[in-house]
């Protein structure tokens, strides 16, 4: 039963990896719900969650996210892990996090179709790339993660970015 679990939500992760690749997410921005910027800031609430380690990755996994150690086809493979916010629904978004070597995270992101955005600097490392995806070298380790559902300048997100190490 756990194998069938397993296989069906890797297969869910690889069909919705074809979404990110193709930029489905249109997510982003910080506007109000009359198109314009929100003036003031809202009460900004503590994110909870724990340090989790899979394989050759350490990572925050924010309260009700579940972390899921291995690549998209199901593989047990110490250098990859998913970050689902809803392990019932992929479609609210996850993060794809990999080691990789430097010339295949480079290609990689380089090889997505969504629009470049400017690097940005978190958990003392420059991040670069796409809005899908984005890499960096940190602890010794290329770093490369793959966005569904989700923006990397989100708060949660950033918070799980300035985690990432190599354990």
């Amino acid at each position: 039963m756990k194998k069938t679990t397993r296989s069906l939500l890797a297969a869910a992760m690889a069909i919705t990896m074809v979404f990110a690749a193709a930029g489905c997410s249109d997510k982003g921005g910080n506007a109000d719900s009359n198109g314009g910027t929100s003036s003031s800031a809202p009460a900004k609430e503590e994110i909870t969650g724990t340090e989790q380690t899979a394989g050759n990755i350490s990572i925050f996994v924010p309260d009700g996210w579940t972390l899921q150690a291995g690549n998209a086809g199901g593989i047990e493979d110490d250098n990859s892990l998913f970050l689902l916010k809803d392990p019932n629904d992929m479609s609210k978004g996850y993060l794809w996090v990999q080691i990789k070597d430097s010339e295949v995270v480079k290609s990689n992101i380089e090889e997505q179709s969504t629009a470049d955005i400017s690097p940005f600097t978190a958990g003392g490392v420059e991040w670069w790339g796409k809005e899908n995806a984005i890499g960096a070298e940190k602890d010794g380790a290329q770093f490369m993660i793959f966005q569904y559902g989700l923006n990397f300048s989100d708060e949660v997100v950033v918070k799980v970015l300035e985690s990432v190490k190599k354990a």
